[in-house]
């Protein structure tokens, strides 16, 4: 994780671990980061990494939104696409970041039990979703859910599609403009001067 900018520190803070365990993908056992997801304290889930990218969270376990802790009594957050981008925030001083669980995949009935408590009290959501056709529709299916009068779009400039490409390009201070320059969603019929 250094390698990605992410420093021992917030690695530590997270629970994050390294381990050798079980890949379906690759039919053996692969070393892995290990990705612990809380929720109010208590281990629900974990997900693994491979370094080429091999995915797996615990069968059978409840579907939550990473570090979902992190937001609980917050007036802001942002929302990433992944583990790593949501680590990136942290690392630029944005302790109010959470990741879907399950990358850009456009079913997010999960987030319905996190609506009330979690999600109707946000001033402000920010969604830092990656700027590829994928990331779009999660990005878009987001908005949707929590309506675009409190959503503001994070985008990261040329040559990054993610916030860990960008935190390792241009440093923390950078990434934290990204999300004090995140765009207000257009409102059709709303228009401001």
């Amino acid at each position: 994780l250094l390698k990605r900018g992410i420093s021992q520190s917030t690695v530590d803070a997270l629970g994050i671990k390294e381990g050798i365990t079980y890949m379906p993908q690759a039919e053996k056992e692969m070393n892995t980061i290990q990705f612990p997801y809380y929720l109010n304290g208590e281990l629900i889930n974990i997900k693994y990494r491979t370094a080429n990218k091999f995915f797996k969270l615990e069968s059978g376990a409840e579907l939550i939104p990473y570090n979902i802790d992190a937001i609980a009594d917050t007036p802001e957050c942002i929302i990433t696409e992944g583990e790593m981008d949501c680590l990136s925030f942290i690392e630029a001083g944005r302790k109010d970041c959470i990741s879907v669980p399950n990358g850009a995949n456009a079913n997010l009935s999960y987030l319905d039990d996190f609506m009330e408590g979690w999600f109707d009290t946000k001033e402000t959501i920010s969604i830092a979703s990656d700027s590829d056709t994928k990331g779009l529709v999660l990005r878009d299916e987001l908005i949707r859910r929590f309506g675009a009068e409190r959503c503001k779009i994070v985008t990261y400039g040329d040559g990054c599609k993610d916030a860990n490409e960008h935190l390792i390009k241009y440093g923390k201070e950078s990434l934290m403009r990204c999300v004090t320059y995140a765009k207000e969603v257009d409102i059709p019929g709303i228009y401001t001067e």
